[in-house]
């Protein structure tokens, strides 16, 4: 429910606050909308999605997608070998949410300065990279409070059995998330 808040109600937020044309003001609408229905079905759905295999290259949309509701223009690169085999549809899902929570993190906290997105495929599984030329932090002395790192980002990945790092420092953030295929 955390993540649930944290992810739909900050983008809602972020939207509305961004919005200045009535079509913008209307998807934001929209998001809010989504994450109230999405609130009042936590207790029925834990939000995971259908386990229906996902291409590396349907990820990649999914992170233009998210990346165009925040109003920045970044697409993700994308560095997909032809025979990268698809993703089951939970781990996409997670992949797509904490990248997006990446995104919203480097808009919020470093105005999108360098904002980059890369989406590799290989036989071995998906890796995407969100980077920033922000001022950086230190993960180490974050608050017990900040969930969106915690719980939109490694909590997310972990329950997938992804990994994530985050890299920040005076050259910016990196955050790198990774999925590979069960051996």
């Amino acid at each position: 429910v955390a993540a649930l808040m944290h992810d739909s109600v900050l983008a809602a937020l972020i939207a509305a606050e961004r919005a200045t044309t009535p079509r913008e003001r209307a998807l934001a609408v929209s998001m809010a909308r989504e994450a109230l229905t999405r609130l009042a079905n936590a207790d029925r759905d834990s939000g995971e999605g259908s386990d229906a295999p996902v291409s590396p290259a349907s990820v990649a949309d999914g992170l233009d997608s998210a990346a165009a509701e925040f109003r920045v223009h970044v697409t993700a690169e994308r560095a997909i070998a032809d025979h990268a085999p698809s993703v089951p549809g939970r781990a996409a899902t997670a992949l797509v949410l904490a990248a997006t929570q990446a995104i919203a993190n480097a808009v919020q906290h470093a105005g999108a300065a360098g904002l980059h997105v890369r989406v590799e495929g290989t036989d071995r599984g998906v890796t995407i990279r969100v980077s920033d030329t922000g001022e950086g932090f230190d993960p180490d002395d974050m608050a017990d409070d900040r969930l969106g790192i915690r719980a939109s980002i490694f909590a997310r990945m972990a329950a997938v059995a992804g990994r994530a790092e985050i890299d920040s420092g005076d050259h910016g953030t990196v955050v790198t998330l990774s999925w590979e295929h069960p051996r």
